[in-house]
């Protein structure tokens, strides 16, 4: 029997998620929209060393579309963006930059192109995504204008058809996800046919390998004795995971 795998739901797009907070939260985020771009203080999140820079919409939606990936992260937006729109923006800025490490390589920027450039932007304008309130079309024009001059492959039709599979593949979604909703997974199980297995976790957001249980649900998922087993192992441990609450600050507990 040749051993089941595993495969990601799909390749991530550019998020579209909703304003921030609602009722006064919301008018919060409005306000603080409406007061850019404009020049303040604020204390690295790394460092604690105070800078001076010109903070405009774009840093904005940047700082608050990366804790949209993590749901932990997510719960604190709605206090970093009320304490934003009151002229403390130390929060915000440490959430956005949260997911990154300035010790770390990062991403191979010019691989990531390549393979973006080849892969996905030919296809962009066949099927263009929604403007959204805030965020407008994502990243779109960032890889639209770096792809104008990238260096390019050619991809064969082929490589964009989902053919049955021959043994189990586990797909993995959040719920949460802002990048790559189930909604894509569920298309690619559906072309993968009856030997697809496609796990939502209701209140997770984007990358789910080490999230709760599931490294458990996946190592169970391969080590299982046959196909049916693999097909049949149960995720209701990460199905079931809480998401987490919205974070609020000590002083504003305390007031209550």
């Amino acid at each position: 029997m040749r051993r089941p795998r595993s495969t990601p739901s799909s390749r991530p797009a550019a998020p579209t998620p909703a304003a921030p907070g609602s009722g006064r939260r919301c008018a919060a985020w409005d306000g603080l929209l409406a007061s850019l771009p404009r020049q303040v203080s604020v204390a690295d999140p790394f460092t604690g060393v105070a800078e001076t820079v010109t903070l405009t919409r774009d840093l904005v939606l940047a700082a608050v579309r990366a804790p949209l990936y993590v749901p932990s992260l997510a719960a604190g937006l709605p206090a970093a963006i009320t304490a934003a729109a009151q002229g403390r923006y130390e929060p915000l800025v440490a959430l956005g930059t949260a997911l990154s490490r300035r010790t770390s390589p990062g991403m191979a920027t010019g691989m990531h192109f390549s393979v973006i450039c080849s892969e996905d932007m030919p296809r962009l304008a066949s099927a263009p995504a929604a403007a959204s309130r805030d965020f407008g079309t994502g990243t779109a024009p960032l890889y639209e204008q770096a792809c104008a001059n990238w260096p390019r492959g050619a991809v064969p039709e082929a490589f964009y058809k989902v053919g049955p599979a021959s043994t189990p593949v586990l797909l993995l979604s959040g719920g949460a996800d802002p990048a790559t909703p189930p909604r894509h997974a569920r298309r690619v199980a559906e072309s993968l046919g009856a030997k697809a297995k496609h796990v939502i976790v209701p209140n997770a957001g984007h990358g789910l390998l080490g999230a709760g249980c599931v490294p458990d649900v996946l190592f169970r998922f391969i080590d299982a004795a046959d196909e049916a087993a693999a097909l049949a192992v149960d995720a209701g441990c990460a199905t079931s995971m809480p998401r987490p609450p919205a974070f609020v600050p000590l002083a504003a507990e305390a007031a209550r």
